[in-house]
């Protein structure tokens, strides 16, 4: 039986991160983030500004060092 069905995918269809313009971009950590948080199919979800990716990367930090601090400390009790 013969379908008759061809599908090409367009740019919209394939995640920002598999599309050829994205192969040698340099990205802030706000549309890194964005990406991250959107599994690779907005990178501009989150707005342009920096500051935002800094508080992602400074909220990631100050947990993974409240983690860790939180383990040394009360590790003996």
């Amino acid at each position: 039986m013969t379908q008759g069905f061809s599908y090409t995918p367009t740019t919209t269809d394939i995640p920002v991160v598999f599309q050829d313009s994205f192969v040698n971009a340099t990205i802030s950590a706000t549309q890194a983030w964005s990406l991250f948080f959107t599994g690779g199919t907005s990178e501009g979800q989150l707005g342009k500004k920096r500051v935002t990716g800094w508080l992602w990367n400074y909220f990631l930090f100050g947990v993974i060092f409240a983690s860790i601090a939180e383990i040394t400390i009360f590790n003996g009790f």
